[in-house]
């Protein structure tokens, strides 16, 4: 049994978690560790921890990083739907030694983020800020279920597809043949390995997404003119 001891006044180098995947991170976003311990969870009215993911299958505390024996460590919170590290369960309330490149996975996948020593400088380092409420446009992966101002989007068939599709890639144009291929993968492909769909087709399940999402969020979706679309949020 390893024995715990809790460092002060130590130095700590450069240690970082990188996002891989988890609302309302996008893919790369790199938060830095001090030696401070972070809790990771959801945010609720009543607590916040210290990183927070949108999705409810995370518990309010789900797990805990905490620098001890000169090292990051990270224990299971008695979550819910459980932590694990490289693909291995952690026990609840035991610490496990984080090592670079290891991938520490939240509800079996649907949030990850590796845990590495050395990143490229150039990128931002950002400090999360905890979602309490979802007063935007807001997608829960694990559910499948579209929200907005508290509550769920009633939208079916490909205007769905098209907004999850968006939704993946908002704040970034998704060009026609993206959605082509996303949309409509039973289509006869063209000489270009294409499915066979018209821009006009494109057009009209815009125009339809449109029309079912209305108010703002209908502004929110952009036709960028000969080459794709946009879900624009802040």
């Amino acid at each position: 049994m390893i024995k715990i001891e809790r460092d002060v006044g130590k130095v700590v180098g450069q240690s970082f978690l990188v996002i891989e995947a988890g609302e309302p991170f996008q893919k790369g976003d790199i938060i830095k560790l001090t030696t401070q311990d972070v809790v990771i969870g959801r945010a609720t009215k009543e607590y916040t921890p210290d990183i927070c993911f949108n999705s409810l299958y995370i518990s309010r505390r789900h797990a805990q990083i905490s620098f001890l024996n000169n090292g990051f460590y990270i224990k299971d919170l008695e979550s819910t739907h459980g932590t694990a590290v490289n693909g291995q369960v952690l026990k609840p309330e035991q610490f496990y030694k984080l090592n670079p490149g290891d991938v520490i996975t939240l509800i079996e996948g649907l949030v990850f983020f590796t845990y590495q020593e050395e990143v490229d400088p150039e990128k931002t380092i950002v400090f999360p800020q905890c979602l309490i409420n979802r007063k935007g446009l807001f997608v829960d992966e694990a559910k499948k279920q579209i929200w907005y101002q508290d509550k769920i989007l009633k939208i079916s068939g490909k205007p769905r597809e098209l907004l999850l599709l968006l939704y993946r890639n908002k704040n970034r144009t998704v060009s026609y043949e993206e959605i082509k291929r996303a949309l409509w993968p039973e289509r006869e492909l063209d000489e270009d390995g294409l499915p066979i769909v018209g821009n006009e087709e494109i057009y009209a399940l815009v125009y339809r997404l449109r029309k079912q999402l209305g108010g703002d969020l209908e502004k929110m979706i952009i036709t960028v003119s000969g080459y794709g679309v946009i879900l624009e949020l802040d």
